[in-house]
């Protein structure tokens, strides 16, 4: 008996559709559950188990589906990630060079903080956009160790009691997701999305979720917007390449 067999509250359901969608991957890829197992690196056994309901897809197997080329935020939310204007940039910098994505994700967050305001100054509501905005800078500024269920919790005004139940989880099992002392499966992802709004991407692949939220912002934005701010997004990547691609610092820029 499956999870939708068990339990009707509205988060099962909705892992129900995760593990629809996880099989419908499987035969749109042609693969046997053997080479599913590789891509979620279970056994052909626990495989089984995940795309029958029984068991619940872990986290360490959400990020070696995504790591071996599936889109696990499409796998929960059932949403492709759309592609933007700052992938193709931060696709620029090698996966190890932390230091110059970095200070280009400081730029970036800078420019669309100024379209922001620029909105907010010709009238139309901004609410959205300032709490994704916060999102994304806290977990640039943030230290890497820092909780992000702290952090949502702290965004959202919840209780830890309240998070407990938006997750449909104990609290017991919610204060350790908040220490770090346990992993969220695709079961607590998937109530995150439905129940708050937040991808999947925030607690498997940090860097990712910021890129797509900046990108959301941008297309929020008017194409004269686009267009005035485009010109700083250019004149960022050119400089942090330059200072972080060899340069002795003796070359002057302007050169």
């Amino acid at each position: 008996m499956g999870l939708k067999d068990i339990y009707m509250n509205r988060n099962n359901e909705a892992y129900a559709d995760v593990v629809a969608r996880l099989a419908e991957y499987r035969k749109k890829m042609r693969l046997s559950q053997h080479q599913m197992g590789i891509f979620l690196n279970v056994t052909q056994a626990h495989y089984s188990k995940l795309e029958s309901g029984m068991k619940i897809i872990s986290k360490s197997s959400l990020l070696h589906f995504q790591d071996k080329g599936g889109d696990a935020h499409w796998l929960i939310t059932g949403e492709s990630q759309q592609i933007g204007i700052f992938d193709t940039y931060f696709d620029h910098f090698p996966d190890n060079d932390g230091t110059s994505k970095q200070a280009f994700f400081e730029a970036v967050l800078w420019i669309v903080d100024q379209g922001i305001r620029i909105v907010s100054n010709l009238g139309p509501e901004t609410d959205g956009l300032d709490k994704i905005f916060k999102i994304v800078r806290c977990l640039l500024h943030k230290d890497r160790n820092y909780s992000l269920w702290a952090m949502i919790r702290e965004i959202e005004n919840l209780t830890q009691v309240q998070m407990a139940d938006i997750l449909d989880v104990n609290i017991k099992r919610y204060r350790r997701l908040e220490k770090g002392e346990a992993d969220e499966d695709a079961g607590i992802l998937t109530s995150l999305y439905i129940n708050l709004g937040y991808s999947p991407m925030l607690l498997l692949k940090r860097d990712m979720y910021c890129t797509s939220r900046l990108n959301a912002i941008w297309e929020t934005f008017d194409q004269k917007l686009q267009n005035r701010l485009l010109q700083y997004v250019i004149k960022s990547h050119e400089l942090v390449s330059f200072k972080y691609e060899g340069n002795d610092g003796k070359e002057d820029i302007d050169s």
